[in-house]
This record gives structure tokens, C-alpha cells and sequence, in this order.
């Protein structure tokens, strides 16, 4: 495959989200080293940002033998360990932890992209795998990075490119349906659509209820916190998000998993700061404090993921405007705050945004003081207006996107 040529404000506009001190690097390694632009629609001719994606030199050669081996020009071709879809999706996550969000959004496309365009170059080993279910997860994670990175080009991409055309000629089972739409209703929040949101979910959960499969448990508890958001973004805490909150908290301390407790937990700080309580904030915040932080303030480094990180920046300024009310305490407190978010290259834009959402509901200078962060010049999805362009497109795409997954 030749190398694809990219103009010159496509390529700084690919530095800029996917580069390092002014390279590009590769998404799989992150190498800076022999970066090539790779096309995922194998189209070389054009050079539009979203379609293209950068990495190493010897990982655009192995797409391109790959393309040969669709085509049928040669027989076999050895599968790249780094590019099967579950490593590629395991190294998302990866890059997602680290901050790294633009990386994780350029490994969960490519998974796509191996999925649905080279599926006889897969390696056997994925073969066991329900690749139905991989392609949903692919889809989530691009749809999800794309969302916190700000860029809602990529939102409208993946579900233009990717999403809808599959859904119009494929179906999922009933529990990679759910998955998906709960994913699609977290796009409807974050473009201001919350009673939408809510209404798809309660209709999700009334189909995911009626399965028998291991991983309904594990999919309603994220349909609770997903319609937990809704109620918070309407502004109707009521008794019913509480219950959902510690049902959701209790299954998810039963299976162990810690980052979805810190994710509950962050919901029940919200809550409480919406409905003008401070204190029931610290309360939430006050058991993961010596989980979170070492004597010296700074962030335990086993706990560098970016919603502990969150966690951790309300728990700061929150705790300072409830108990301190110092300038000096303001200072010190905030500035805990920005380093917890001021990560060496945080593009998380979608949790500094509820960051200084929720620590505005106790003091408006906080949030001032919290914006000046990194990345800044980004687009933000999260100030859009819902009847503006940008949102209009995407909300169209998001409701094609369903009419399609739930057709018949």
C-alpha cells in the first residue's frame, strides 16, 4: 500500500491529536519512529483527518498484505500478534488509563477495521471468539474515546461509517444489542439529550431483563449508572437514583471490581452536590482518601486511571470549600486538583469538563480555576448548544443507529 500523502493542515491537525512534542506516533506503539498515515478504508487517494490513522511503517505494510489477502492475490498471510482485535482492544484500555486517549481511539478503529474489511486475516486463536461481540466492543471503545477526547468529527465517523452501515445489513444478539444502545444513549447525554437517553434505557433494561446470559449482570450494571447521569443531568435526584446507586454499588464491590466503584462512587458525590450537599459529598470521598492519595498528597501511581483521577479532583476542591475558606487553603487545595487532571498528556476533555461542572455547584472559582488546562484549544463537544449543527448531525446518525439495531 503507498503511503498516503496528507495535506499540510491534515497532517497538524493529526500531530495535534495523535503526536507528541510535535511527531506523530504510532497508536499501537507509540513509537515516533517511521510514522506513516494509514487509510482504514484503503483509499490512499484521499486524506481526510478521520480516515486516517498513524502508525509504524512495518504495521501499514502488514494492512497491506492484508488487503492483498482479501483481494485473493495471495493465500496466506501471518497475522500480527499486536493487531488482533482483542490486543488491540486490551491496548485501548491501556492508553486510555494513561490519559492517552487519542492512542486508544486509533487502536479501538482499528480493531474495526480488522473486523469488518480483513476477517480471513484474523489470527485462529480469535477464532473461539464471538466476534460479534468483539466488533460491539470495538464500536463502544471508539465511540467512547472519541467522546472524551472532544472530537465529535470522529463521534459522527464511526457511527456514519462503521455503526450504521453494518446494522443495515447484519443482526446482533439481544445482549450485544443492549451493550451497543446503552453505548448510543451515552452519546445522547453527552449531546444534551438526557430524557431521550433515559427513555432508551428504560427500554433497553426491559429486554436486557428477560435474558439468561452471563453477561447481563455485568451490562444492567451499567444501564444503572447510564440512567443515574440522566437523572442527574435533568436535575431529578430522587429516591429511585439513590436506590439504583447503592444497588449498582453493592454488585459491583461483589464482583470485586474497583474501577466501577470508583465510577459509583463519582455519581453518588454528584448527587449529593447537585442536591446542594457538600458534606454527603466528602462523606463518599473520605474511604478512597488513603486509597488514592500518599502522605504527600500526590496520586498513588497503582490508581493512575483517569476516573480516579476525577474522583480524587472533586474530593480536593470539595473538601477545601467545605471545610477551608482560606485564600491561601483555595490555592493550595485547587492546585492538588489540576495536578490530579494535569496528567503529562491528559486529552481526557469529557472529565475535566464534569470536573469542573460538579466542583462549580460548590464554589464558580474553582471551575475558573480549573479550565486552565492542557488542550484546551480542542473542540469540546461538551459546550455545544443541542439545536446546533454538530449535535443535530450526530443525534441524526444515533437515532438511524437505533431504528436499525431494533428494526423487527
Amino acid at each position: 500500500m503507498r503511503r498516503v500523502r496528507t495535506e499540510s493542515t491534515v497532517r497538524q491537525d493529526l500531530v495535534r491529536f495523535y503526536g507528541l512534542q510535535g511527531r506523530l506516533r504510532c497508536v499501537v506503539t507509540q513509537s515516533v519512529q517511521d510514522v506513516q498515515a494509514h487509510h482504514i478504508w484503503d483509499n490512499p487517494s484521499s486524506s481526510l483527518f478521520e480516515e486516517l490513522i498513524p502508525v509504524t511503517g512495518d504495521i501499514n505494510r502488514k494492512f497491506a498484505e492484508y488487503a492483498l489477502r482479501e483481494l485473493g492475490k495471495i493465500d496466506w498471510v501471518a497475522p500480527d500478534p499486536l493487531l488482533r482485535p482483542v490486543v488491540l482492544l486490551a491496548t485501548a484500555d491501556s492508553h486510555f488509563m494513561a490519559g492517552r486517549i487519542a492512542l486508544g481511539y486509533g487502536c479501538s478503529r482499528l480493531s474495526t477495521v480488522i473486523l469488518t474489511r480483513y476477517p480471513n486475516c484474523i489470527s485462529p486463536s480469535t477464532l473461539h471468539v464471538d466476534t460479534k461481540a468483539l466488533l460491539v466492543d470495538s464500536w463502544a471503545h471508539s465511540l467512547s474515546h472519541a467522546s472524551h477526547s472532544g472530537r465529535h468529527d470522529l463521534v459522527f465517523d464511526v457511527l456514519h461509517r462503521d455503526v450504521r452501515p453494518w446494522l443495515a445489513h447484519h443482526r446482533l444478539a439481544e445482549i450485544d444489542r443492549g451493550a451497543l444502545g446503552i453505548e448510543l444513549a451515552t452519546l445522547l447525554q453527552d449531546y444534551s439529550s438526557p430524557a431521550i437517553a433515559a427513555q432508551a434505557l428504560d427500554f433497553i433494561e426491559k429486554k436486557l431483563k428477560r435474558l439468561r446470559d452471563p453477561r447481563r449482570e455485568k451490562t444492567l450494571l451499567r444501564l444503572s449508572r447510564r440512567r443515574v447521569i440522566s437523572s442527574l443531568m435533568m436535575g431529578q435526584v430522587d429516591a429511585s437514583a439513590a436506590e439504583m446507586l447503592r444497588n449498582a454499588a453493592v454488585l459491583a464491590q461483589s464482583r470485586g471490581d474497583l474501577l466501577e466503584q470508583v465510577k459509583i462512587d463519582v455519581l453518588r458525590a454528584a448527587a449529593a452536590l447537585v442536591t446542594g450537599s457538600p458534606a454527603g459529598a466528602i462523606d463518599v470521598f473520605e474511604p478512597w482518601r488513603e486509597r488514592l492519595f500518599s502522605r504527600d498528597g500526590f496520586r498513588r501511581e497503582f490508581l493512575a486511571d483517569p476516573w480516579v483521577s476525577l474522583l480524587g479532583s472533586i474530593s480536593q476542591g470539595v473538601g477545601f470549600f467545605e471545610i477551608e475558606k482560606t485564600r491561601v487553603g483555595l490555592d493550595k487545595k485547587l492546585e492538588g486538583a489540576r495536578f490530579l487532571l494535569e496528567t503529562a498528556e491528559s486529552q481526557n476533555i469529557k472529565l475535566r469538563y464534569i470536573a469542573r461542572r460538579l466542583i462549580g455547584h460548590v464554589d464558580g472559582r474553582a471551575s475558573g480555576y480549573l479550565r486552565h488546562l492542557p488542550n484546551e484549544g480542542m473542540p469540546d463537544i461538551f459546550a455545544l448548544q443541542p439545536d446546533s449543527l454538530v449535535c443535530v448531525r450526530v443525534f441524526d446518525e444515533i437515532r438511524e443507529c437505533f431504528s436499525l439495531l431494533y428494526a423487527g
